[in-house]
C-alpha cells in the first residue's frame, strides 16, 4: 500500500502540476523492498515507506470514504500544485 512514489507515474498520468504530483514522494527502491520483505513474512498488507504515508494510511482508516475522496479531488486537481 504505497503512498506517492517517485516514479514516472505522475508524468505519464499528467499529474505533474497537481499538489499530489509536486508533493514529497517515497523512494521506489525502499517501497519495493518493504513490499517484498512483507510478502516473505506472510503479511497481506503493508503501508510503505515514509512516515507521511503511514500517517495518511492511519488517518484514512478512520476517515469516511466521502471525506477521503473529497481530499483526493483537491490534491489531484489540475493546477493545484501552483
Amino acid at each position: 500500500m504505497p503512498g506517492p512514489t517517485d516514479t514516472h507515474f505522475f508524468a505519464r498520468a499528467r499529474l505533474g502540476d497537481t499538489a499530489l504530483g509536486q508533493g514529497p514522494k517515497d523512494d521506489p527502491a525502499a517501497v519495493a523492498k518493504q513490499g517484498y520483505d512483507a510478502m516473505w513474512r506472510g503479511e497481506r498488507k503493508v503501508v510503505a515507506s515514509s512516515v507521511l504515508s503511514k500517517v495518511m494510511a492511519t488517518l484514512g482508516a478512520a476517515t469516511p470514504d466521502a471525506v477521503e475522496a473529497a481530499a483526493h479531488k483537491v490534491l489531484a486537481k489540475p493546477g493545484s500544485g501552483r
